[in-house]
This record gives structure tokens, C-alpha cells and sequence, in this order.
């Protein structure tokens, strides 16, 4: 079994990764817990705290990442 770790040094942590996201805790049991968060863009979205803490931000940002390396190869 896992160490049990506090809320606060998960909110901290997680809020090192992302300082410009908008976190909302209330729903935060675990690490396994989805949260509801805003990117810098604004974005409204939901995540596991874990993929959070493994560095796995806003997916609608992700994705026009990634939509622009492939527009930028095939050029």
C-alpha cells in the first residue's frame, strides 16, 4: 500500500508544475481523484491528480500543440 500524502504538499506540488492553472481541490480524495481545473487559456477541464503531477496539462492545449508540429512536418 502507498504512502498516504497530504492535500496540501499535492496542491503545492501541483501547483508548482502549473502556476498559472486554476486548481479546485473539493473533490480531491486521492491521487486516483479527478479535479476540475482552467488552463492560462482558459480552458475548463478535468484530470486525474496523478497524470497532473506527471506533468499532464490541459488536453485542448496539448492537442493544438501537437496539431501544429504536424502542419510545421508536412511543410
Amino acid at each position: 500500500m502507498g504512502v498516504k500524502i497530504s492535500k496540501d504538499l499535492i496542491e503545492n506540488r501541483v501547483k508548482d508544475i502549473f502556476p498559472n492553472y486554476i486548481f479546485d481541490f473539493t473533490d480531491y480524495k486521492n491521487t486516483h481523484s479527478k479535479i476540475d481545473f482552467i488552463c492560462d487559456k482558459n480552458h475548463k477541464n478535468k484530470s486525474i491528480v496523478k497524470n497532473i503531477l506527471k506533468g499532464h496539462g490541459c488536453k485542448l492545449c496539448g492537442n493544438k500543440i501537437s496539431s501544429d508540429k504536424q502542419r510545421k512536418n508536412i511543410d
